[in-house]
C-alpha cells in the first residue's frame, strides 16, 4: 500500500509493503499458540421475531468499527438467559468442534491472507478483551420457536491481540494503533520513498475536472497515515 507524509507544500509518497510469505508465517505462528478449542467458533442467538437483527450483522458491514462489546451482551450463557430473561433472548459463542478438517481449511484461508479485509468484533470479558474475526456477513436461520427466531453464524475465528493489530495495519486503520505496541507487526514491513506530489498539482487536477475532491481525500489519508509513520520513524 502507499503512505502519504505531509510536508509544507507537498507529499512524500512511500511504498509500505510486506511479503505474503512473511505475513502468512506470522499469522500461522501466532495462531498455533491458541488452544485448539479456542480458534474457531459458532455464534448462536435468539432474537425477537419482529425485526431484530442478529448482533454481529450490525458489524459485518463496518470493517473499521472499533466498538468494544460487553460479554454480558455479546457472549452470554443461553441456559442462564432461559431462566433470567422473560424474552429468552441470548447471544452465545461456542467452540466449533464439528469438523477438524473444515476448521483447518478455514484457518489456512485466514493464514494465507484471504480474510485480511474482514471485520473483527471486540468483546470485553472480565479478564481480557477477545477478538473475533467474522468471515460471513450473515447468520443462517435455524428455526422459529415460541420465544422468537433462532440463528447461527459459523466460521468465526478468534484472533490473539497481535493478529488483531496486524488486521488493523492491513486494513489501513492506523488511527486505532495509537497507544498500541505494534513494533513486532511493523517489523514485517518495509518502507521506501517512491515519489513526491505537490499540493498545487492536486488542486489543479480538481479544478480542471481531472479528479473530484482528490485533494481532500489525499489530505485525509495523509492524516490517517501519520499515525503509523510516527511509529515507524521512532
Amino acid at each position: 500500500m502507499f503512505l502519504y507524509d505531509k510536508k509544507d507544500k507537498y507529499l512524500d509518497v512511500y511504498d509500505f509493503t510486506a511479503s505474503r510469505s512473511d505475513l502468512a508465517n506470522y499469522r500461522m505462528t501466532k495462531m498455533k499458540k491458541l488452544p485448539e478449542d479456542e480458534k474457531v467458533f459458532i455464534a448462536e442467538t435468539r432474537v425477537d421475531p419482529y425485526g431484530d437483527i442478529p448482533l454481529f450483522e450490525k458489524y459485518t458491514g463496518e470493517i473499521f468499527n472499533d466498538e468494544v462489546l460487553t460479554a454480558s451482551y455479546a457472549d452470554n450463557d443461553s441456559e442462564e438467559r432461559k431462566t433470567s430473561n422473560a424474552y429468552r433472548r441470548y447471544h452465545v459463542l461456542k467452540a466449533d468442534r464439528r469438523s477438524k478438517e473444515n476448521n483447518d481449511n478455514l484457518l489456512a484461508c485466514y493464514g494465507y491472507g484471504h480474510l485480511s479485509n474482514k471485520p473483527v468484533v471486540q468483546i470485553q470479558y472480565a479478564e481480557m478483551i477477545k477478538y473475533y474475526l467474522l468471515k460471513r456477513e450473515n447468520y443462517d436461520f435455524v428455526e422459529f420457536d415460541e420465544y422468537g427466531k433462532k440463528y447461527r453464524m459459523e466460521e468465526i475465528i478468534q484472533l490473539p491481540e497481535t493478529l488483531y493489530l496486524l488486521q488493523l495495519i492491513e486494513q489501513g486503520r492506523f488511527d486505532l494503533l495509537d497507544g498500541k505496541n505494534v513494533a513486532e507487526q511493523l517489523a514485517l514491513y518495509s518502507l521506501s520513498k517512491i515519489n513526491e506530489i505537490s499540493f498545487e498539482e492536486l488542486q489543479k487536477m480538481d479544478a480542471c475536472g481531472v479528479t473530484e475532491n482528490i485533494y481532500t481525500e489525499v489530505i485525509n489519508k495523509a492524516d490517517n497515515d501519520a499515525h503509523v509513520l510516527k511509529l515507524i520513524k521512532k
